[in-house]
């Protein structure tokens, strides 16, 4: 902790002045140092941090690339080489964020970080697919005649046979592509009675916001009857 307080300090030092501490953090066996150090770099002309993302890349450390992938948002094209040995970690924090850089940030390249990437799944809310399967029904030219399946494989992960975890992510992806069908609404009203109280209150709150178009509460109100009773009951109360 002393060590990071260390390094904390010299955030508002020039890089000029910290070369030889920044250096040195990316070589040191205390991961939250080199974290630290790569945070540093971030508002610093890429002419002058280079040399110090370079260190920071050939570190190995997976917490110092996690930390490269998480506050780079602009990727100069002098990283871009570097940046893209990320998808290549284990950590799939790191998978999952240096896609997302690298697919915004170079869309001449889009087809390939996605192919890159199609086969990982990431952890238990399936993290990287779910980010995936975004990323390509969003990306107009890459595999078209798989738009379809792309569309129903992410609406299908709001199915009550899904661990919450997993459900959260999918509608916080449809909602941002607004990619809403009829089940995915009828998965959305289970999941505003499920037993998790976190999950059941971002269902609700999702679906209030939903409610705010008279058609989508229209269309939901029609098929009351397709619902559960205790569905039914929530429906009923928010009318």
């Amino acid at each position: 902790i002393q060590q990071y307080f260390e390094m904390s300090r010299f955030a508002t030092v020039p890089l000029s002045e910290k070369r030889g501490p920044l250096l040195a953090a990316f070589s040191s066996p205390n991961d939250f140092i080199g974290q630290e150090a790569v945070y540093q770099l971030v508002d610093e002309p890429i002419g002058v941090s280079k040399p110090f993302y370079d260190a920071a890349f050939k570190s190995d450390n997976i917490f110092i690339r996690q930390a490269i992938a998480l506050s780079l948002e602009e990727i100069p094209t002098e990283l871009q080489s570097a940046f893209e040995t990320l998808l290549n970690d284990v950590s799939y924090v790191t998978k999952e964020a240096a896609l997302y850089g690298l697919w915004r940030n170079f869309p001449e390249k889009r087809a390939k970080y996605l192919d890159a990437m199609e086969d990982v799944v990431g952890f238990q809310d399936k993290n990287v697919r779910q980010l995936w399967l975004a990323l390509a029904i969003v990306s107009p030219n890459y595999k078209l005649t798989q738009k379809e399946a792309f569309r129903n494989e992410l609406r299908g992960y709001t199915s009550p046979a899904y661990s919450f975890e997993v459900r959260q992510k999918a509608f916080e992806y449809i909602n941002e592509i607004q990619l809403y069908n009829e089940d995915v609404l009828h998965n959305l009203v289970n999941a505003s009675v499920h037993h998790n109280w976190r999950f059941r209150e971002f269902a609700r709150t999702l679906l209030s916001e939903l409610f705010q178009n008279p058609g989508v509460k229209e269309g939901v109100f029609q098929n009351i009857n397709s619902f559960s009773e205790e569905e039914k009951n929530y429906l009923l109360r928010i009318k």
